[in-house]
């Protein structure tokens, strides 16, 4: 995996709300929160692939389990393929290890990924799969909603319906956030060796600065959830963000008037996406803030890349994202550096309090220049 950027162990742990009472409650995702730790130690692996479901979550991505012999071989790869991911296929964070104590205990801010950063799992049914603790204890499976269909088929409204329950889904996970920080939480759904320990986070998350990221589906809801949620975010980052599903109403919205960045790959880009984001861009750059100043919007491209080139899929099997054009001509490892240091940049500039920076190795370098486009709106 990546080498860590920044000057702190990662830990991370698993945490989930008990569903809430009442027919319309929505199902609180689970969140896996990475957080900086100063623990040496790696307690546990923390493995890229968490378990053989989401090996064939992902399968099914590219073979539709159309019929029950179908799903039985996918079934069969993907226990081939966990088995040759599970030597090596690990990331750089320990398992529920404390929190870092540093400073007189300071508060750190917080970035929700739509993946301290904390990265639901969306159960709107667009993920390949994802997985929840029910209130009996008991670990559930979601498929993807449509994985028997074309997804070229499907109707905008229905993928819209989707970006609702994320936006929703959001709502929960800063709820939890929330209970986490005023220590009104004293259990966790999530049991075993990635249960997060609830009481460690009290006081501990600055909930006045919070950012929201999030990738191609995810980009969209990073887009739209701070005009939905007002007054929460300081700022959005959309990664190759799916235009299509996003809907007038939430253009209309600007992103709740705070500063963007959209970060691009070159090869994901095609007429109907180009013309949904320039509507948005167009509502930003007549948009003011409440002072009368133009809202920051940052448009980066970074050259020769696809898609998932701002995924992990690349670095851990290059030569089969290479092959099936997954990944650009752009080195792996360069891609995702170059993609690293334009968030950690961003964030830095629009989390931190004035004047307080912290010297690291994510800074821009001068030859990311060369591989970058951009201009700001």
């Amino acid at each position: 995996m990546a080498k860590l950027l920044g000057r702190f162990p990662v830990a991370f742990g698993d945490f989930q709300l008990a569903k809430g009472s009442g027919d319309g409650a929505l199902q609180p995702p689970m969140v896996r929160v990475f957080y900086p730790s100063a623990a040496q130690r790696q307690s546990k692996k923390c493995r890229w692939l968490p378990g053989v479901a989401y090996a064939f979550g992902y399968l099914c991505n590219m073979a539709r389990p159309k019929t029950a012999m179908r799903r039985a071989m996918l079934w069969i790869f993907a226990g081939v393929f966990y088995a040759m991911l599970w030597p090596g296929a690990v990331i750089a964070a320990a398992a529920a290890q404390p929190i870092l104590v540093e400073d007189g205990e300071e508060r750190f801010p917080v970035v929700v990924f739509s993946h301290v950063v904390v990265a639901p799992e969306h159960l709107d049914g667009s993920a390949n799969i994802a997985s929840y603790i029910d209130n009996k204890g008991s670990e559930r499976w979601i498929e993807h909603k449509y994985a028997n269909s074309n997804l070229h088929d499907l109707k905008m409204k229905d993928r819209g319906m989707q970006l609702k329950q994320r936006v929703k889904e959001i709502e929960l996970v800063l709820h939890g956030l929330d209970e986490l920080n005023n220590g009104s939480i004293s259990s966790n759904l999530v049991t075993g060796d990635y249960s997060l320990d609830v009481t460690m986070f009290k006081g501990r998350m600055d909930l006045d600065r919070i950012a929201i990221a999030g990738h191609s589906f995810g980009g969209a809801t990073a887009i739209i959830a701070p005009g939905a949620i007002t007054t929460r975010f300081k700022c959005s980052l959309g990664l190759d963000v799916w235009w299509e599903p996003v809907e007038k109403v939430d253009y209309e919205k600007v992103s709740g008037h705070v500063p963007v960045l959209l970060l691009n790959t070159e090869n994901f880009d095609w007429k109907a996406l180009k013309e949904a984001r320039l509507v948005y861009l167009n509502a930003r750059a007549g948009t003011k803030t409440k002072n009368g100043q133009s809202l920051e919007t940052k448009l980066l491209t970074i050259k020769h890349t696809e898609h998932q080139d701002q995924s992990d899929f690349p670095l851990f099997l290059t030569m089969m994202s290479k092959k099936l054009k997954l990944s650009g001509d752009l080195d792996v490892q360069l891609a995702k550096d170059i993609n690293s240091r334009a968030c950690l940049a961003f964030l830095q500039n629009h989390m931190l309090p004035s004047g307080k920076r912290y010297p690291s190795s994510f800074h821009p370098v001068e030859s990311d220049n060369e591989f970058l486009v951009g201009a700001s709106i």
